[in-house]
C-alpha cells in the first residue's frame, strides 16, 4: 500500500476533526490578535509557558487552515470554504451568497468537496496523528 493512497483517504474522525478546526478558525485568529496587542507581561513563568503554549498551536493551525485553503484550485469550492469558515457566515448565508446559478446541492458538495480536500492535506501534515 502506497502512502499516497492512504493520504487519499480520511476517516470520519478526520472530517469531523477538521470542520471542528475550521469552526473555530476566526476564535484562534482573535486570540493570536489579543497575544500580540497585549502590553501586560506574564510574570508567572507557568501562565507565560501556557500562553506561549495555546499563542504557538493557535498561530500553527490557523496558518495551516490558510495555507491549505490558498491550495484549493476549485474557485467556487475555495469560496464556499473562504465564505463559511475563513468570513464566519452561518452554512444558510453561506449557500445563499455562494451561489452564483448553481444548485444548493451543487453547493453544499463544493462545500464538503473542499473539507474533504482540507482534511487529505492536514493529515499529509501529520496533523491527526497526534492525539
Amino acid at each position: 500500500m502506497s502512502s499516497d493512497k492512504s493520504l487519499s483517504k480520511v476517516t470520519a474522525d478526520e472530517i469531523k476533526s477538521i470542520k471542528n478546526i475550521l469552526e473555530h478558525y476566526r476564535y484562534m485568529k482573535n486570540v493570536v490578535r489579543l497575544f500580540e496587542q497585549r502590553d501586560i507581561v506574564d510574570t508567572d513563568p507557568l501562565v507565560k509557558k501556557r500562553r506561549s503554549k495555546i499563542y504557538d498551536n493557535y498561530v500553527d493551525l490557523t496558518q495551516r487552515i490558510e495555507k491549505s485553503h490558498s491550495l484549493l484550485t476549485d474557485a467556487e469550492m475555495k469560496l464556499m470554504i473562504e465564505l463559511r469558515y475563513i468570513q464566519g457566515y452561518s452554512y444558510k448565508e453561506t449557500i445563499m451568497m455562494g451561489n452564483a446559478g448553481f444548485s444548493d446541492s451543487t453547493l453544499q458538495r463544493r462545500l464538503k468537496k473542499g473539507i474533504d480536500i482540507m482534511a487529505i492535506q492536514f493529515k499529509s501534515w501529520g496533523l491527526f496523528d497526534a492525539k
